[in-house]
């Protein structure tokens, strides 16, 4: 017998549970360690606000991220599965649009948190961008160790 989450009557709702599922977990998991590398950047340049202040500034200045997803359902009615291989309707000019608007969603993000260190913190420009530089490489470190040694 076959069971629940194998029922092909039922694969039209699992599928999107799951997805949600596996999406909250990612994101807490990346709330809480992206909060931690924010957090380290702005304590090694003299910062005074606290681990939690760092991620709550953090999941603020993701919000245009979150927002950025409204993207999905228009590039999936434009081009339907070619969204996920190469080549296809979806490559072209098009495909040039929707890297650039995504790419100014992450600008958005960027000066948003850019303008919350500067608020919580008091700095300048040039030391606010220093913190921005070093929590990139923190989670660009980050990101490579996961890809060598985690799969």
């Amino acid at each position: 017998s076959a069971s629940f989450a194998d029922d092909p009557f039922r694969a039209g709702i699992v599928i999107p549970v799951w997805l949600f599922i596996a999406g909250l977990l990612v994101g807490l998991v990346n709330y809480w360690l992206a909060g931690g590398a924010l957090y380290l950047a702005l304590s090694r340049l003299g910062a005074k606000s606290s681990y939690r202040q760092a991620r709550h500034l953090l999941a603020l200045a993701a919000v245009p991220l979150a927002l950025s997803l409204v993207l999905l359902p228009v590039r999936l009615a434009l081009y339907a599965g070619d969204i996920f291989r190469s080549g296809g309707a979806d490559s072209g000019s098009g495909a040039h649009v929707f890297t650039v608007l995504g790419a100014g969603f992450g600008l958005w993000s960027v000066a948003l948190l850019a303008i919350g260190i500067r608020v919580v913190e008091g700095w300048g420009w040039p030391k606010t961008v220093g913190a921005i530089a070093v929590f990139g490489v923190l989670v660009a470190v980050a990101d490579l160790v996961l890809n060598l040694f985690g799969g």
